[in-house]
């Protein structure tokens, strides 16, 4: 099955084939598709302040952002993850804790 990409303003929408042997499919785009749809599921965590962090070098540098707006922004993000895609993490195969600059498989399900 074929995936439509979520628009963004520095992204256009795309598909992704789901016609290639391999497909990752990652962001909040897991958050609005079935479990059902993949052979295998990672979910990738990242507590709030390593999370602004990130993004403040990110958005600053690669997006043009001002750094007051990904402040004034980090509330309602940190609200989309625990709506949208926080639920994947108790149902992903495996969860990868990146928080602190560190990488820990924290979790695996893998059947």
């Amino acid at each position: 099955m074929d995936v439509l990409t979520i628009d963004e303003p520095w992204k256009a929408s795309e598909i992704l084939s789901g016609a290639k042997p391999i497909l990752i499919v990652e962001g909040m785009s897991v958050g609005f598709l079935p479990k059902e749809l993949f052979d295998k599921t990672i979910c990738f965590y990242t507590d709030e302040e390593t999370e602004l962090k990130r993004r403040l070098a990110r958005d600053t540098t690669r997006r043009n952002r001002d750094a007051s707006f990904v402040l004034a922004s980090h509330q309602m993000r940190r609200e989309q993850y625990l709506q949208y895609y926080k639920k994947t993490e108790s149902i992903a195969d495996i969860l990868v804790d990146q928080s602190e600059d560190t990488f820990k498989v924290k979790m695996t399900h893998i059947i």
